[in-house]
């Protein structure tokens, strides 16, 4: 549990007695267009007017004070598509006062991409600071250090979206959409192997122990070479519900995902 304390930040704020919150950045967050691919999702920062109003319907008011330090580098997203997205990506690019240039890739989704994260006329909040904007919005504040400190630019895009007809769209420098599906693979697989060894009697938890001790390391950021981590993790996961006395949560998973992998892979394009 992370220790509960309020964050005195460096960023300077304006918060105002009403709801909407006016917002002032020590460097002010720019929004690069979007891109012409990306159609009907819409990316709004602290210096447009509508930034503040969205805040206010997203954010309960009783956690503004916690959340406020984060938003000067939080970036509102809007889907106006007509269709729920299945994920959503987006890059934010510091660079410092030296030169030196940092990207920070955040996608939002669903385990295995298995329903929307953003509604049909939904829209949600996303800062640069992820996790301790997602620390406050549960009502909890951590401490953190600003990666903006010394910044002498700091730029929002939208990188990807995934639609819920399987479209993909943007620019994905992040590589996320490959990172993505070798995500969705890695889960298919493991749990084929999970149904495999239970079929031939030999039972799950051999074949994910097997998996699981072989201590794969994190990616590297931004690296598509992925599937052998996303196995280990997966196996990991289902391993501990199996020695924990829920290895039928497993079976009843593995069941749900090899139905409904195949047909979101199948279905995901350009």
């Amino acid at each position: 549990m992370p220790q509960k304390l309020f964050v005195r930040m460096s960023i300077p704020f304006i918060l105002s007695a009403v709801a909407a919150p006016v917002l002032i950045g020590a460097v002010q967050l720019e929004v690069s267009p979007v891109d012409s691919s990306i159609t009907g999702i819409g990316l709004i920062g602290p210096a447009d007017p509508a930034f503040g109003s969205a805040i206010s319907r997203i954010i309960p008011v009783a956690v503004l004070p916690i959340a406020s330090p984060y938003l000067p580098y939080s970036v509102v997203i809007t889907n106006r598509s007509g269709q729920p997205l299945l994920a959503i990506t987006v890059r934010f690019v510091v660079t410092d006062t030296t030169g030196h240039v940092r990207q920070f890739v955040h996608m939002l989704n669903r385990e295995v991409l298995s329903e929307p994260v953003l509604s049909t006329g939904g829209e949600t909040v996303l800062a640069l600071q992820r996790t301790s904007l997602e620390a406050a919005l549960a009502g909890n504040a951590v401490a953190s250090q600003s990666p903006t400190e010394n910044a002498k630019s700091v730029y929002a895009s939208l990188d990807l979206a995934i639609y819920a007809d399987g479209t993909v769209a943007g620019p994905d420098a992040g590589i996320s959409y490959a990172r993505a599906t070798s995500q969705l693979q890695a889960s298919l697989d493991v749990c084929a192997g999970v149904q495999k060894s239970e079929a031939n009697g030999s039972g799950a938890v051999a074949f994910l122990t097997t998996l699981a001790s072989a201590n794969v390391a994190p990616p590297k950021p931004f690296s598509p070479d992925v599937y052998a981590y996303f196995s280990y993790s997966r196996a990991r996961s289902f391993l501990t519900l199996a020695q924990t006395g829920r290895a039928a949560q497993v079976t009843a998973l593995c069941g749900q995902m090899t139905g409904s992998i195949p047909l979101l892979l199948a279905a995901l394009h350009r």
